[in-house]
């Protein structure tokens, strides 16, 4: 039923992978899926000398795989910048062909009712299955 799933995480919130991951691990396997983990680094600030760096991410990425990702399966690993979480998201979903989206979601805060989350802009906006974690 699935052929490519994403898994978009925040590599400095555990709380983004740690159920999400195992889980689209999970499915991948029960449905023969390839497996992308994406992170998106927010371009909307300056260039800083404190800013997050392609380089970074994928160190973090790789020893987040390394904790909890599938040792089975072979995970491609997917780090882009935008100015819109959510947004570059559906994007590489679409891209890559994916037909389902695993991510987390976090416990509304007010703002999220104003703007909504990522997650809740995901599972709207998406033209594929999200399955959300929480």
């Amino acid at each position: 039923m699935f052929d490519k799933i994403l898994v978009p995480i925040d590599t400095a919130h555990e709380s983004s992978y740690k159920k999400a991951l195992p889980l689209a691990a999970e499915e991948a396997r029960h449905h023969g899926a390839s497996l992308t983990v994406m992170t998106v680094i927010p371009d909307v600030e300056p260039v800083r000398a404190d800013r997050i760096e392609p380089e970074d991410e994928q160190k973090r990425l790789d020893a987040i795989l390394r904790d909890y990702g599938p040792t089975d399966m072979q995970v491609e690993t997917v780090i882009e910048r935008g100015d819109s979480v959510h947004k570059t998201i559906r994007a590489k979903a679409e891209q890559l062909g994916c037909d389902l989206i695993v991510m987390n979601s976090h416990h509304p805060e007010l703002k999220d009712y104003v703007l909504g989350s990522n997650a809740s802009q995901v599972v709207h906006h998406a033209k594929c299955s999200v399955f959300v974690v929480r």
